[in-house]
């Protein structure tokens, strides 16, 4: 039995299988301060191959409510070139299409309009790399 064995046992490590180094990551979080609540968390990881975007995952966090997946954006992405372009267009798109709302700390149509910029510097960032 699993657990039994479990309750007995100590757990020295634990193995993750690595991303290659096709895979590039950005995360962005808005807070007022640094000790803040954060506001909203924005994170993509994506495969990346000759500038092509292959497989993409996409969360939106403290929008508010759980942070959830954003599939309207990673099939947006998928098989697009990385560009300047595609980075405007993924701003706009995001800022349109983001599942965010309001309270009583920032209202929605201001964390759509963050969510957008995050989108737009994560992927100029995945170009500088």
């Amino acid at each position: 039995n699993f657990r039994a064995t479990l309750k007995k046992s100590v757990i020295k490590e634990v193995l993750l299988e690595k991303f290659d180094s096709t895979y590039k990551f950005g995360m962005k979080r808005f807070t007022r301060n640094a000790t803040d609540i954060p506001l909203l968390n924005f994170g993509i990881l994506a495969q990346v191959n000759e500038d092509t975007i292959k497989n993409v995952s996409i969360v939106v966090g403290a929008r508010p409510g759980p942070a959830e997946r954003f599939a309207q954006a990673e099939e947006f992405l998928k098989n697009k070139t990385l560009s300047k372009e595609l980075a405007e267009e993924f701003g706009k798109f995001v800022e349109e299409n983001v599942d965010v709302a309001g309270d009583i700390r920032v209202g929605k149509e201001y964390r759509a309009h963050i969510a957008g910029i995050f989108a737009k510097r994560i992927l100029n960032e995945f170009m500088e790399e």
